[in-house]
């Protein structure tokens, strides 16, 4: 039953079931109008997220630097 089961979803796809908001929920599907992008759609907002928290911390850690120095 499992193989059938991973059949269905492409090779490094997880399915999953979660909760949200209501209104998070109506944002998403104008966002990314069909099921099948929501999920590329939360992918890609999650390595967006991570990209912009290193970002951060790269700016963060080069204004400290800059402080330490003057």
């Amino acid at each position: 039953m499992a193989n059938r089961t991973a059949a269905r979803h492409a090779k490094g796809v997880i399915p999953m079931c979660l909760t949200m908001d209501r209104d998070a929920y109506e944002l998403l599907k104008t966002l990314a109008p069909t099921q099948k992008g929501y999920g590329r759609f939360l992918s890609r907002l999650v390595f967006e997220h991570v990209a912009r928290l290193e970002e951060r911390q790269r700016v963060q850690e080069q204004v400290t630097a800059v402080i330490s120095a003057g």
